[in-house]
């Protein structure tokens, strides 16, 4: 179990391998539905939510958590606080509900196999597939961070701050306990140590060992760059609130 996985790594027991096809496919399908639920983006044309039309056929046609308009806007004002509020909303809950299945914790521990794996020479040791499914393991992780670290919405409010800490604390420690009922919002010297040692890792498997791709090593500095980003409006707003 991945419970296991975690006892493993911190007992100091040899793991043989990283990622693989389901992993890889899942990876990719939370990249996607967090970029579709936290990347802010105009799903119906400002015409058409003045007219008050339900359904528009445009790019985001086919995302889940697009506003659907059912009655006419009567100002900007309604369209803007409309959109925002409705959206936030459908996002909050899905972070909700990745949170209580611990859905960010399972990041966590395939990027600790990953960096167990990566920093261990005998690990990959003429194993050059084992090697290529360990840097696109790490790379679909450094994606899925990457929109986490990128989203505004999770920076702007206590209630998004509140998620924020949650979702670093399970990245960065592996911590499954959540109770969307207490949860309070951590501090911001604690969601900035759990971006340190998030950091840490992005840049143990970066270094671990040599590579030729130059995606990899350009997605572990995305992500860390996103990370630094996050950190400096995590600060930000702590000092003005």
């Amino acid at each position: 179990t991945q419970d296991d996985v975690s006892q493993g790594i911190s007992q100091g027991v040899q793991l043989k391998s990283c990622g693989g096809p389901v992993v890889t496919l899942l990876l990719k399908l939370l990249q996607k539905t967090l970029a579709d639920s936290l990347t802010e983006r105009k799903s119906v044309s400002f015409r058409d939510r003045i007219q008050g039309n339900a359904t528009v056929d445009d790019d985001s046609s086919d995302n889940p958590y697009a506003l659907q308009v059912t009655r006419e806007a009567t100002s900007f004002a309604d369209i803007a606080l409309a959109s925002c509020e409705e959206s936030s909303r459908k996002s909050f809950e899905l972070l909700d509900g990745f949170l209580e299945g611990g859905v960010f914790a399972s990041i966590h521990e395939h990027l600790a196999v990953a960096t167990v794996l990566r920093t261990d020479d005998r690990a990959t040791e003429d194993d050059d597939d084992e090697e290529e499914k360990i840097v696109s393991t790490a790379r679909d992780i450094f994606n899925c961070i990457n929109v986490l670290m990128s989203s505004e919405l999770l920076t702007r409010s206590n209630t998004g701050l509140r998620f924020l800490g949650s979702i670093l604390d399970q990245i960065a420690k592996g911590n499954r306990e959540y109770d969307s009922s207490n949860a309070r919002r951590a501090s911001a010297v604690t969601m900035l140590e759990s971006m340190g040692l998030i950091m840490d890792s992005v840049v143990a498997l970066l270094t671990g060992s040599y590579t030729g791709d130059m995606d990899f090593a350009l997605d572990s500095v995305s992500c860390l760059n996103a990370i630094c980003d996050c950190s400096r409006r995590v600060s930000e707003y702590d000092e003005d609130g």
